[in-house]
C-alpha cells in the first residue's frame, strides 16, 4: 500500500477537523519515520497528539506496542481533561 495517499489523506483529516479533538498513531516500518514528521510539523496538528510506533507491521510483530500506544494517547487525554473525539491509527505499507 505504499503510495496510495494514507499520509495525505490523514493531513486532509487534520486540515479540516472542524473544531473535532484527534489522537493519531502512527506506524511506519522505515528507521526514519517521515509521516509522523510531516503530520508533527504540520500547523493542522496543533492541539493534537501524535505517538509513533516503530519496529514493524502493527499487526504482527508490535500488537503489543500498538495496544500500549493507545493506552499512551488515551492517557494523554485524560491528563489534559479533553478527550479525543476520534483517534487514527495511520498504517504503513
Amino acid at each position: 500500500f505504499l503510495g496510495t495517499g494514507k499520509t495525505t489523506v490523514l493531513k486532509h483529516i487534520l486540515e479540516n477537523k472542524e473544531g473535532l479533538r484527534v489522537g493519531v498513531i502512527i506506524n511506519d516500518v522505515a528507521e526514519v519515520n517521515i509521516d509522523a514528521k510531516l503530520i508533527r510539523n504540520s500547523p493542522s496538528s496543533s492541539g493534537d497528539a501524535t505517538v509513533e510506533l516503530q519496529n514493524g507491521c502493527a499487526c504482527c510483530t508490535v500488537s503489543d506496542e500498538l495496544f500500549a500506544s493507545v493506552r499512551q494517547i488515551l492517557d494523554l487525554a485524560l491528563a489534559r481533561g479533553m478527550p479525543f473525539d476520534h483517534i487514527i491509527i495511520e498504517l504503513s505499507g
